[in-house]
């Protein structure tokens, strides 16, 4: 699978640890397993849902505040809506 940081969480989260020379990201279990913890220290709630298309959560990456840390949008890389 090629990586889309705009599309996928796990994903930015790797392009965020390359793009801050952070090494050993942790595993894509072990960052879903992680995810609900980290968000209750900041009050919020994780849910998660199968689907047909996969696991779908209640998280949407705010690519204003991404594009800082992520390779520069072109036109034929916008996020989907």
């Amino acid at each position: 699978m090629r990586k889309s940081p705009r599309k996928y969480l796990y994903h930015a989260y790797l392009a965020y640890m390359k793009g801050n020379n952070l090494s050993k990201p942790v595993s894509v279990t072990q960052f879903g397993m992680d995810m609900p913890g980290v968000l209750t220290e900041y009050n919020q709630h994780y849910l998660r849902k199968k689907s047909k298309q996969g696991i779908r959560s209640n998280l949407d990456l705010n690519i204003d505040i991404a594009i800082e840390w992520l390779p520069k949008l072109t036109e034929n890389s916008l996020p989907e809506e």
